[in-house]
């Protein structure tokens, strides 16, 4: 039998030594996704952080050895945005005051247009009503 496939195995790396996914599937050579299927059918709950963040992921975090933390320009960016909103400015006023200070985007190539700035705030709002945090 395939060690990803062992319930205890898997309860003991992940739940009790913290390891990650792909630090398990490193450890009993075989994918990281087979590690996190197996633990999802063992109904072993994915912390926050091994959660699917792998391609395209949230501005304000930053993946690191497969987990989310947080990344401390675009958090900045985050704290400017809601200091803005909360002055009463408009989501595009917002977008140009980025623009025009140099502020990237996560893909450093666009430019902030009102919509991103929203999405941005309405995330960081919802998750902070939620308490829920990929750290």
């Amino acid at each position: 039998m395939p060690a990803f496939k062992d319930k205890a195995l898997l309860h003991q790396k992940y739940v009790v030594e913290g390891y990650s996914p792909a630090e398990i599937a490193a450890q009993i050579f075989c994918s990281r996704q087979s590690v996190s299927k197996h633990l999802k059918l063992f109904g072993i709950p994915l912390r926050n952080e091994d959660r699917g963040l792998t391609g395209a992921h949230v501005f304000g975090y930053k993946l690191k050895r497969y987990r989310a933390i947080l990344h401390k320009r675009e958090q900045l960016a985050i704290e400017k945005m809601q200091e803005l909103r909360q002055q009463g400015h408009s989501y595009e006023k917002i977008a140009l005051v980025l623009n025009t200070a140099g502020i990237q985007t996560k893909r450093r190539t666009t430019r902030w247009h009102a919509m991103s700035v929203r999405k941005v705030l309405r995330r960081t709002t919802a998750q902070e009503k939620s308490h829920y945090s990929l750290e």
